[in-house]
C-alpha cells in the first residue's frame, strides 16, 4: 500500500467516511470511528466545529458548520458544550468570579481564555484554589461577553501558549 496523500470528509448518507486518494490504489473510502470536536467559532452566517480524526494530523481537521452535521456530529457538540459547561461550573461552584482575561491562545488545538479570578473571601479561604483558569473561549463569548469585549478595547494581543502557560503558573 502507498502513502496516502489525501482526506477528503465525506458525510454522505448520515456516515462519515474518509476519502483517501493513495498512490498505488486510487480513490478509496474508509469509515471513521473516531472522531472528536476540538474547538469551536462563529461566522457571520453559523456556527462551526472543527472535527478532529483518530490518526489524522492538524492539516486534516475540517470545520463544519452545525446546520450540516448529521446525528453522530451533533451528539459531539453537545458532548463538546456539557465538557466546557461543566469545566465552568466547577470553577463557579468554588465561589469565583471572573475578573479580566488575561490572554487567549490555542492549547491542543481548541481556542482557551486564561481567565483571571476576582478576589474574594472564597479565594482567600482555600489557598489551593488557583487565581486563574483555563476556560473554553466559547463559554467566555457565551457567558462573560463584556469581558471579550474590555480585552479587545485594551489593545489586545494573540498570546503565545509558552506565555500563557507562564502566567498560569505565576498564579
Amino acid at each position: 500500500m502507498g502513502a496516502e496523500s489525501l482526506k477528503v470528509p465525506n458525510t454522505a448518507d448520515g456516515v462519515l467516511t474518509m476519502s483517501l486518494i493513495d498512490r498505488d490504489e486510487g480513490l478509496k473510502n474508509k469509515e471513521v470511528t473516531n472522531m472528536k470536536i476540538v474547538d469551536m467559532r462563529r461566522t457571520k452566517k453559523s456556527v462551526e466545529y472543527l472535527l478532529s480524526f483518530d490518526g489524522a494530523i492538524p492539516t486534516q481537521n475540517y470545520w463544519i458548520s452545525e446546520k450540516n452535521m448529521n446525528l453522530k456530529e451533533l451528539s459531539l457538540v453537545q458532548s463538546f458544550k456539557k465538557q466546557d459547561r461543566e469545566m465552568l461550573a466547577e470553577e463557579l461552584d468554588k465561589g469565583l468570579e471572573p475578573e479580566k482575561i488575561i490572554g487567549l491562545s490555542k492549547i491542543n488545538g481548541r481556542s482557551v481564555a486564561l481567565l483571571k479570578w476576582r478576589e474574594n473571601e472564597s479565594l482567600r479561604r482555600k489557598q489551593a484554589i488557583n487565581q486563574a483558569s483555563y476556560i473554553s473561549k466559547w463559554v467566555i463569548e457565551e457567558r462573560y461577553p463584556n469581558l471579550l469585549v474590555e480585552l479587545f478595547e485594551h489593545g489586545f494581543q494573540k498570546a503565545s501558549y509558552q506565555y500563557m502557560e507562564d502566567v498560569w503558573h505565576h498564579f
